[in-house]
């Protein structure tokens, strides 16, 4: 049994900042992940072995304007008041396998449960929830006469849950010392594409040695594999 904990974070101030843009309208970004993985391994015999790992994790990335005044947009002159960039995304996960191998004579078959992915993902988008106003120049701002306001407001929270699952068998004989074959099948499922009748993936693959103390091994093989969503 082993279990370990991973913590990051980032930390990066007045973003957006130079040229045109004055610091009042910057960004401030802070990033943390913290992260568990745990490993169990069981033998319950010379024959079987199951073996368990998954881990679990939280990610927070928000970003904030150094001001929440509105922005002041002047063109070709500055960029001022506040950048109205606020945002914020979240994630928290899980993913692990469920292995178990079972070998018997020149067999050796794995069979087991595999989650890719379960999380739910969060972002707050309330970019210009205060407001920027646009002047087409120092005139122009000078008389209080922008050309545009702009504003954004609604529902700025979305969640969603995503799930993926997969079971998975391998059986690997072994005809020789210098020759094995292995054949096998995967299934997957998300909760947000279903694809029942496709989602089975069939994989087979051959390695041979050419001679008894060659140290060469010639392996081929094919199947079909599935990606996910990011």
């Amino acid at each position: 049994l082993w279990v370990s904990y991973s913590y990051e974070y980032e930390s990066r101030k007045n973003q957006g900042v130079g040229g045109t843009v004055l610091p009042e309208a910057g960004t401030n970004l802070t990033s943390f992940e913290h992260e568990v993985n745990v490993g169990y391994t069981r033998v319950f015999s010379p024959r079987l072995l199951n073996q368990i790992h998954f881990l679990v994790g939280y990610n927070d990335e928000p970003v904030r304007s150094t001001h929440s005044a509105p922005a002041i947009i002047v063109q070709g002159a500055f960029t001022g008041g506040g950048a109205q960039a606020d945002t914020r995304r979240t994630e928290g996960h899980f993913d692990g396998t469920d292995l178990f191998t079972y070998a018997s004579g020149k067999q050796e078959m794995k069979f087991g449960i595999d989650v890719p992915d379960i999380s739910r993902r969060g972002f707050d988008d309330r970019r210009y929830f205060g407001g920027a106003y646009s002047f087409a120049s120092l005139a122009d701002f000078a008389a209080k006469r922008p050309y545009a306001y702009t504003e954004q407001q609604g529902q700025a929270h979305l969640t969603f849950v995503e799930k993926v699952l997969s079971g998975f068998y391998e059986d690997t004989i072994r005809f020789r010392p210098n020759l094995s074959l292995a054949v096998g099948v995967r299934y997957y499922w998300q909760n947000y594409f279903h694809n029942v009748p496709h989602n089975f993936a069939p994989r087979v693959s051959l390695a041979y040695s050419p001679g008894k103390r060659s140290g060469t091994v010639l392996r081929a093989g094919a199947g079909v594999f599935y990606d996910r969503t990011g």
